[in-house]
């Protein structure tokens, strides 16, 4: 691994300047990297102000009109939430709050280790710097922050465990421009097992990314793989439900080789293990590889600190009958009632026929791949005859 930082070590003087941009992609941003002290003052605020206003920071700075003022973690939210017509439960909040915090933990140990390899000179004349940091950790742990987080983030259809996740992303990213740390694709790595998961949230499958075999195999560690994984400080492993006990175990020793740290989990890598257990059919727990079968190795569950069940339905707001039958669904508990529901809606089921044309954005539920795909296949045709013609 390259013992490179990805935070630049550079101390600010009144007539340096901060540069930075965001290109096409809205959470990728290269800044230039301030000083330790001010690193801090930032997080303090992100815990404690709805906004850094410090005048000590702009006079040794310099920064009078070009940095902006850091948001805190609960003020970004109140502004997310505004901006993307959503709101966030108690559970979700909760969550946030965890990432956003366990981000900053990261950063601060960071920043930390750069300042202390600077001079000693330059922690004798600092020497609060050391307690502030001490200080600020604890406040970061106490709101919910972990030094190496490993959350388990579960929940129904449409709890909103995405949104949650994506709103602490969008928070990192814009503290990361305000104080300077580097913020790439790359931060966030989103993954799943499944590649169909993957591709919907613009990720890879973790075991082409960590280098795995199919079988769970590490195989060799090359150089394009330790590549994907600069800069990562979020995991992210969507459908873990799907993911079998030895591959887990080979991406726990694949993640000790990449942080060169064989002595903790997944060698230190902060991860959120997202997924739905209650998907797979009660017959599979027979399989003695799967994470919730009693005869694996029980790595998952005996490494995890954080785990949150999420509960709303956010995504069936609009039709929250439907929402209720999903749920009633994931705890095996579906009404005769929903049943009776479910059966009127059956094409063959009561000669019930679907009419010619369907609307544009109609839904189809259907019981094997073959009726989806001629679905597909026949909506597709009609679009290409009506705009041929």
């Amino acid at each position: 691994m390259n013992d490179h930082s990805i935070i630049q070590d550079i101390s600010l003087t009144p007539d340096c300047n901060i540069t930075g941009h965001t290109n096409n992609n809205d959470f990728t941003s290269t800044t230039s990297q301030p000083s330790f002290r001010t690193v801090i003052k930032l997080i303090e605020g992100s815990l404690l102000n709805p906004a850094i206003d410090n005048p000590e920071i702009t006079l040794r700075t310099g920064f009078i009109n070009t940095m902006p003022n850091q948001q805190s973690i609960s003020h970004t939210l109140l502004k997310i939430q505004k901006d993307w017509g959503v709101t966030l439960d108690e559970k979700q909040v909760l969550a946030y709050d965890i990432i956003c915090c366990t981000f900053l933990i990261d950063v601060l140990r960071e920043c930390s280790g750069n300042h202390l390899l600077k001079s000693i000179a330059d922690v004798i004349n600092h020497p609060t710097d050391l307690s502030d940091e001490r200080r600020i950790h604890e406040k970061l742990k106490a709101r919910g922050g972990e030094d190496n987080l490993r959350m388990f983030l579960t929940g129904p259809a449409g709890a909103g465990k995405t949104t949650a996740i994506k709103a602490a992303q969008k928070y990192c990213h814009e503290f990361c421009q305000v104080s300077g740390v580097f913020f790439s694709d790359s931060t966030f790595l989103f993954t799943a097992y499944i590649g169909s998961a993957a591709s919907m949230c613009g990720g890879k499958t973790i075991l082409k990314t960590a280098g795995l075999q199919p079988n769970g195999k590490c195989g060799c560690l090359k150089q394009e793989i330790l590549n994907q994984w600069t800069g990562v400080r979020i995991l992210i492993i969507d459908e873990i439900s799907f993911m079998n006990d030895e591959q887990l175990l080979s991406l726990n020793q694949r993640l000790q080789q990449i942080k060169d740290d064989p002595s903790k989990p997944y060698g230190g890598m902060s991860i959120i293990f997202a997924g739905d257990f209650r998907q797979l059919l009660p017959g599979n727990a027979t399989n003695k590889s799967v994470l919730f079968s009693t005869a694996n190795s029980r790595h998952f569950e005996n490494t995890l600190n954080v785990a949150l069940i999420l509960e709303n339905e956010h995504r069936f707001k609009d039709c929250p009958a439907y929402g209720k039958l999903l749920k009633e669904f994931w705890y095996d508990d579906l009404s005769l009632n929903a049943k009776t529901w479910i059966n009127k809606r059956v094409v063959r089921g009561n000669k019930m026929k679907l009419p010619s044309i369907m609307p544009e954005r109609s839904c189809y539920a259907c019981p094997t791949n073959i009726e989806r795909n001629a679905i597909s296949s026949l909506n597709f045709s009609e679009h290409l005859f009506r705009n041929t013609w």
